[in-house]
């Protein structure tokens, strides 16, 4: 889990620092994430 949680942190990191990213953008990072959780198995 705390491997895991860092992959997670740091794609978070790299999605959210582009200034350029619109709603929906983060919207889909959002779900990308959440389904990484869900096949880890968080």
């Amino acid at each position: 889990m705390a491997n895991a949680n860092l992959i997670n942190a740091n794609l978070c990191n790299a999605n959210f620092t582009n200034a350029n990213l619109t709603g929906a953008d983060l919207s889909n990072a959002n779900m990308m994430n959440a389904i990484t959780d869900g096949a880890i198995g968080i």
